[in-house]
């Protein structure tokens, strides 16, 4: 479906239901949509907004009926819980303007609803959590409520919980980032100082509700220079400041439970305390350098590729002459440097196909590799005649195509150039049995997984899926915990034993919870909890989980803490890299299309994060207009265009 608009107050829907192979035109009159939403349940159904009023839609646009009748409507979605059954499929949250904004859940089209969150101002989601935004009028500024989408907590709130942070009802951060929440935890950026070039990253539990601290002074420009490590669930690497302009990459295998710097290749030569820092997303954002920053996709796993240097840290004013590309295979235990020189690169074909270029100077070569980037693999391929400022190299969004797409720039012209490589011309055979081994992830989150990929050795293209993953749990040990709120490690990293101790003035909760309705649990704290999304069996686990008691039905006198105390909008952070107009980059595998189809851009897009910021605009910023036209499909998952 397409969505467009013109100044007659209609708005006209391009329908196809035969893959795009034609379409029908329909009318719907005096309406003009904002946005519409696609059900992930049922095929047909869409929720649509015009101006303050929400519509629902049975036959994938052909009719319109009003939800929420007599209602203001600020904005609307489905319920996006996973494996959603009964009305539930067809739930829908939306915030109504009363007196006071409300948070609602109808599972009935409107007609009737729950208040879930007074004074809500702000909604948003992924494919893991919801996120709402609260103005609290008793503090003077704003809770976030989360609710987790695969296991929502049980909470009289229809599985929300309000965020609690370890820091003070008195503290007022300049900045809220929400950086990832794909492995089952989310990651907030924050920044107490807007003069500072980094802030603080905090890591919540599996609900989503309760943060603590992880690491500080991660770098920010006008990105956090932190990436997941994809196919690896758990694993993140990041940038940490260490003076001036300084930084030392760190990397986690534990969602933040530990971190650790990255060895040197074994052939650097490195001096004592030295190790391998690499460039972040920031320093691609940079018009002035636009250097590869760390990068992984699902389809080619335990394959990285990173510009940077061996050495103490690494600074942002390093001459491009001592920088160069590595390459990893095992999930970052080690690293071979295959280029010299700051590259920008993709992975093709399920990782069967690695194409890079120079990006510090003009060019008119590529250099590839059939090889998983094998060092004495690389070849070079003419461009064209004349030599071009290289901005990026794409491929499909699930990197199993051998097509590339190669984005340059005329310095001459002043103009932007696409240029398309196709490797199906070297009539590779098709990758067979014995062209397959099987790589097993380091320990992440308890567990290691078992996948197929190729052999680095073999000389194929790998057209088909490759087969299924198997996964072994593993004994718990220290590694698998973390400070829960309120407790600050007092063990030195390493050691044998995790000491938790309680954190200078945090109020600790009362028992029983407010809400402890009669047959449900509520745990008391040792100081410690698992680590989100963590699988670990048995091993340490008695001195380390917490103690279930089961609830007496009678609730509890004592109050709830507070959560955020600045006031915020949810919005979206985008990396876009401009190329003459725009070159608009693409593909963040797990994150996947939510948040960027908000200002109406299809795919996803690379080297891209989330974000969100304090009295921000959203579309204002990005030039989306309400007429710009709108690609729709069943797994298009979108918000209004105001936050």
């Amino acid at each position: 479906m397409f969505r467009g608009s013109d100044n007659s107050g209609d708005t006209s829907l391009f329908i196809s239901n035969d893959y795009g192979l034609s379409f029908k035109n329909v009318t719907v009159p005096s309406k003009v949509f904002s946005y519409i939403v696609p059900n992930m349940w049922k095929s047909k159904y869409l929720l649509g907004q015009a101006g303050h009023s929400a519509y629902l839609s049975k036959d994938f646009g052909e009719t319109w009926s009003l939800v929420f009748n007599n209602q203001l409507v600020r904005s609307i979605m489905w319920d996006p819980l996973q494996n959603a059954q009964g009305s539930s499929q067809t739930a829908i949250f939306a915030i109504l303007q009363k007196e006071k904004m409300q948070f609602v859940y109808s599972e009935d089209f409107g007609k009737t609803f729950n208040m879930l969150v007074n004074g809500a101002q702000d909604m948003t989601f992924t494919d893991s959590f919801i996120y709402v935004g609260a103005y609290d009028q008793a503090l003077g500024g704003s809770n976030l409520f989360v609710r987790n989408n695969i296991q929502p907590a049980n909470t009289k709130l229809q599985g929300f919980v309000m965020c609690d942070f370890p820091f003070g009802d008195d503290i007022q951060p300049n900045e809220y980032k929400i950086i990832d929440d794909s492995s089952g935890a989310i990651w907030l950026g924050i920044q107490m100082k807007r003069a500072d070039r980094f802030g603080s990253v905090y890591v919540s539990d599996s609900s989503g509700g309760k943060f603590t601290l992880s690491k500080e002074r991660i770098s920010l420009m006008s990105e956090y220079d932190f990436a997941p490590f994809y196919g690896l669930k758990g694993a993140y690497v990041a940038n940490q400041v260490t003076t001036g302009t300084n930084i030392q990459t760190i990397v986690t295998y534990d969602n933040g439970g530990k971190w650790s710097n990255f060895d040197p290749p074994t052939d650097s030569r490195p001096q004592k305390g030295s190790s391998l820092n690499f460039y972040g997303i920031s320093t691609y954002l940079d018009v002035k350098k636009q250097y590869g920053p760390f990068y992984s996709t699902e389809n080619a796993i335990g394959i990285s590729i990173a510009t940077g240097t061996v050495g103490k840290s690494l600074s942002f004013d390093t001459p491009a002459a001592k920088i160069k590309t590595f390459i990893s295979r095992d999930g970052g235990k080690n690293w071979v440097s295959v280029y010299d020189g700051p590259t920008i690169y993709e992975i093709g074909n399920r990782g069967t196909i690695i194409l890079l270029a120079n990006c510090s100077d003009e060019t008119n070569q590529l250099s590839y590799s059939l090889h998983q980037g094998r060092k004495d693999s690389f070849m070079d391929l003419k461009l064209s005649e004349t030599s071009y400022d290289i901005k990026n190299i794409m491929t499909d969004p699930d990197s199993a195509s051998t097509k590339f797409v190669v984005m340059a720039y005329d310095n001459d012209a002043n103009q932007g150039l696409i240029f398309g490589v196709d490797f199906t011309s070297l009539r590779l055979p098709e990758c067979s049995d014995d062209d397959h081994e099987n790589f097993t992830t380091p320990s992440i989150l308890g567990h290691t997984t078992t996948f197929t990929r190729v052999k680095q050795d073999s000389e194929c293209f790998q057209t088909k899926e490759l087969p299924g993953q198997s996964t072994q749990m593993l004994n718990c040990t220290t590694d698998d915990y973390e400070c829960d709120i309120g407790y600050v490690q007092a063990s030195p990293d390493g050691a044998d034993k995790l000491v938790c101790a309680l954190q200078k003035d945090f109020t600790q909760p009362s028992y029983p919870p407010e809400w402890c309705p009669p047959g449900s649990q509520y745990y008391i704290t040792k100081g410690y909890r698992k680590i989100a999304s963590d699988l670990c069996i048995e091993g340490v686990s008695s001195q380390y989980e917490p103690t279930w008691v089961n609830c007496g039905g009678s609730p509890s006198s004592g109050s709830s803490s507070h959560g955020w105390v600045a006031a915020l909008v949810i919005l979206l952070a985008l990396a876009i890299g401009i190329v003459g107009g725009a070159f608009y980059l693409h593909r963040n595998p797990d994150v996947k299309l939510n948040f960027y189809r908000k200002v109406g851009i299809i795919k996803e897009f690379k080297y891209s994060t989330l974000g969100i910021r304090p009295n921000s605009l959203a579309d204002d910023e990005f030039g989306i207009e309400d007429d710009d036209a709108h690609i729709i499909n069943d797994d298009d998952l979108r918000l209004d265009d105001e936050f």
